[in-house]
């Protein structure tokens, strides 16, 4: 039997992030040979968010923006975020959303890492939660996103959560809200 060690898989991704590591092949096989278990590739966007708790279901917008899934509770105590984006990625998200069945935007901070305030963007659907319309608004919101000028931005964004829509109603004001929602 090889030797093996153990890691909780967040602590694990985390250990991997801040360095020079790109890309994790997990269950490496000789090229031509069929593969004995299941394997690929973690790229460092996704080990980052791995790291941070974070199950991205998906990338786009340069390979910067998520839909996750967070760990439990994380999205119940959204706070208002302390800096403001720049006002046209607003503007894009609204206008990407204006279409979709999407009720409410809200730019919001949650703590992922304790004592650490990470900025989200929260998209509150006017429908039940399925993979095809999740895929459908954030993919609108990533293609909406890829045209802004700065290369280096990059936004999280998720699906919040049916249990925690009145909490951010009450704590946060969405700066994109369907008429009669």
């Amino acid at each position: 039997m090889a030797p093996w060690f153990g890691i909780p898989g967040q602590a694990l991704f985390h250990s991997l992030t801040g360095g020079k590591i790109k890309t994790v092949i997990v269950n490496p096989f000789p090229a031509g040979e069929k593969p004995i278990r299941p394997g690929g590739e973690v790229l460092e966007v996704e080990f980052e968010a791995l790291g941070k708790g974070f199950i991205p279901q998906f990338d786009t917008f340069r390979e910067r923006v998520f839909e996750m899934v967070g760990p439990e509770g994380l999205t119940s105590a959204p706070r208002p975020p302390k800096s403001p984006l720049p006002g046209k990625v607003y503007g894009l998200i609204s206008e990407a959303v204006g279409q979709l069945p999407v009720r409410a935007v809200y730019h919001c901070e949650v703590e992922i890492t304790p004592g650490q305030m990470t900025p989200l963007i929260g998209v509150e659907l006017s429908c039940p939660a399925t993979t095809e319309t999740t895929d459908r608004v954030m993919t609108a919101i990533a293609k909406s996103l890829a045209s802004y000028e700065d290369p280096d931005f990059g936004l999280d964004l998720f699906v919040v959560p049916v249990d925690d829509v009145a909490r951010f109603r009450a704590a946060i004001k969405p700066f994109y809200l369907r008429d009669g929602a």
